[in-house]
């Protein structure tokens, strides 16, 4: 018996209909936040299991490896930047 899949519908964008999806980047973080920000976001990633790191991510601010356990945010995005709602990959730490 094989276990783990799940079925999931997949479609091409051909067959939409109506306008196209925008175009959508990520931009750099900007702007001040609280001084214990980081510092905090570190302590509730570590609650799950995994490590904060400072590592490229291409052009993304923030990813997510569960494989390794860690979350990286990009190096050049200030430590006391105001972080996303939800830090990359965030709900899926648990």
């Amino acid at each position: 018996m094989l276990r783990g899949f799940r079925v999931a519908h997949v479609f091409d964008i051909s067959q939409t209909e109506g306008d196209p999806p925008p175009d959508i980047a990520p931009e750099l973080l900007t702007g001040d936040a609280p001084a214990a920000l980081w510092q905090a976001l570190a302590a509730q990633v570590a609650g799950h299991g995994y490590t904060l790191v400072r590592e490229a991510c291409g052009q993304a601010n923030g990813l997510t490896d569960p494989a390794a356990r860690t979350v990286r945010v990009r190096p050049d995005v200030d430590s006391e930047v105001p972080m996303p709602r939800t830090p990359p990959g965030r709900t899926r730490l648990r």
